[in-house]
């Protein structure tokens, strides 16, 4: 937000002294009210996309200098915006406040009073001015102090008011004590990103997904726009809808704003009604940061034409954009941001022979990759004819890597199974190994035997341990949230178990050294 502080008639400084009277003004552009506001009253019903994001108010206070302008992007706001005027007057007096003049066309004046703490905020939705949308009241409320009356001297317009420089003026006690200008600038739309999320985190807010900024989406996934914009948020405050989601809709359905999301090659045009309808939009606002945040369930989106939906293997490019006849602009303000649809399957890292390998042990790793956003859970399953069932969860890796650990210490090596993840359209062939039959691997013997004193192989603690497939949910904890990427071949390990062919080449080391000796004794 900008705000500008008010100076003195006889002063550019922010805070003037008349009289004993210190009078501090602060104009700032904020979230809006609804479309029709009460006087004494500020309905701030634009839901914050993310109270991370909202700007701390002492940082927003910036003193106006009587000479700026419209073109000066540090003070006022802009055209379709809300602007809040802060004062600070004498406890408990009333005042009025006057904005604009005859020659622009647009004159007002708000009465006031304070409520005993000589703080009074009053808020300017710049769309609803002028009265070409109806009583010049809606356009105006009261988030501290009270509005007692509304007065527009001058004819009401026929368009939004068009940015230039406004003079603002207060008077307390019949005397005028500050003047100001409040620059308007024209609206724009300034820029987009894209983001994905998983499909379950659809309905969380912004601040709360798991986002990773990207071009590609898995169908089904959740994408996440942040449009960059200002002379927005009055204009969006002024719509009916009793949520932000519901008033943006009516905006990009209407007259004054429009949203696309086109697919390249696919004759198709995205119906947005029905999208809305299919509840494949939550939108929230953040006027503090200037961003419109339109979080999308990529799989309830609807089209007409030649497409019903989104299409796996296609590109799209999402478009907002306000219009000209808005007035609130000089030419058309678009911007844009594409990316690629992907389908929702993965791939199983495998051998030459297109078969998923895994060693017989308590820690085997089942790894792939996937088209899905980064965060999302999944579980994968190893499952054999009879009561062979191994599953655990993981969760996709930034770089769309999943790898999920199973307990498969007590399964016979020469064990074929198929590998899946549920819910996807994906069954792999599988087959358990000992650590001798791996590509690349040590010979270290089967993981689950142990050597005990006396050099005989015993079994190991997990012999006999395959569960049947409805105990199959307990066979192995998670693995960790954000899982490492393993490459299917296993590192070398020492300890007990390490073989036949070790103990031999220690043999022969022990006799090596004795007749080393021997000979120089």
């Amino acid at each position: 937000m900008r705000s500008s502080g008010f100076s003195t008639a006889t002063s550019s400084t922010a805070t003037g002294v008349v009289l004993g009277i210190v009078l501090l003004v602060t104009i700032t552009a904020v979230p809006a009210a609804g479309a029709s506001v009460q006087t004494g009253q500020h309905a701030d019903d634009v839901e914050p996309a993310d109270e991370k994001e909202t700007v701390d108010d002492e940082e927003r206070r910036i003193v106006v200098p009587a000479s700026a302008t419209a073109q000066d992007d540090s003070h006022g706001g802009s055209v379709g915006d809300i602007v809040d005027i802060d004062l600070s007057v004498p406890d408990g007096s009333s005042g009025r406040l006057y904005l604009g003049s005859e020659e622009k066309a647009y004159l007002t004046s708000v009465e006031f009073s304070d409520d005993g703490d000589g703080e009074v905020t009053l808020s300017l939705n710049t769309f609803l001015a002028g009265g070409h949308l109806g009583a010049e009241d809606r356009a105006w409320s009261a988030d501290s102090g009270t509005i007692t009356n509304v007065t527009r001297h001058t004819d009401p317009l026929t368009d939004p008011l068009e940015p230039a420089v406004y003079d603002v003026n207060v008077t307390v006690g019949g005397s005028e004590r500050a003047v100001t200008p409040l620059p308007l600038r024209p609206a724009s739309v300034d820029g987009a990103t894209l983001a994905v999320a998983p499909a379950e985190e659809f309905g969380d807010e912004p601040g709360d997904l798991t986002a990773t900024r990207t071009e590609r989406v898995a169908n089904g996934d959740t994408l996440l726009a942040n449009v960059t914009a200002t002379g927005v948020f009055g204009m969006l405050a002024a719509q009916p809808g009793e949520s932000a989601t519901a008033r943006f809709r009516s905006l990009v359905t209407g007259e004054n704003a429009s949203l696309e999301i086109r697919p390249d090659t696919v004759d198709a045009d995205i119906a947005l009604d029905r999208s809305f309808e299919n509840d494949a939009f939550d939108v929230y606002v953040d006027p503090d940061a200037a961003t419109l945040s339109i979080v999308m369930d990529t799989g309830a989106l609807r089209y007409d034409g030649d497409a019903s939906g989104i299409e796996d293997d296609e590109r799209y490019t999402l478009v907002f954009w306000i219009e000209e006849e808005s007035e609130l602009v000089v030419d058309e303000s678009t911007v844009g941001a594409g990316f690629e649809v992907r389908e929702r399957t993965a791939t199983f890292e495998t051998g030459e022979n297109g078969t998923v390998q895994v060693a017989a042990e308590p820690d085997a790793r089942l790894s792939g990759t996937t088209p899905l956003a980064p965060g999302t859970e999944i579980e994968v399953e190893a499952r054999a004819a009879g009561a062979f069932l191994r599953r655990n969860e993981t969760r996709v890796g930034e770089n769309g890597t999943f790898d999920a650990s199973l307990n498969l210490s007590a399964v016979e090596p020469g064990t074929e199974f198929t590998a899946s993840v549920d819910g996807l359209d994906v069954e792999t062939p599988g087959i358990v190994t000992n650590w001798i039959d791996r590509d690349a691997a040590p010979d270290r013997g089967t993981a689950t035997d142990q050597v005990g004193e006396t050099g005989t192989t015993e079994p190991g603690p997990n012999d006999g341990n395959v569960l049947p497939a409805a105990a199959a949910d307990t066979a192995a904890p998670p693995t960790d949230s954000t899982p490492a990427n393993h490459s299917g071949t296993t590192t070398d390990e020492s300890g007990a178990g390490f073989g036949a062919v070790a103990v031999l080449l220690a043999v022969v080391s022990v006799v090596s050294l004795a007749l080393a000796r021997r000979r120089t004794a």
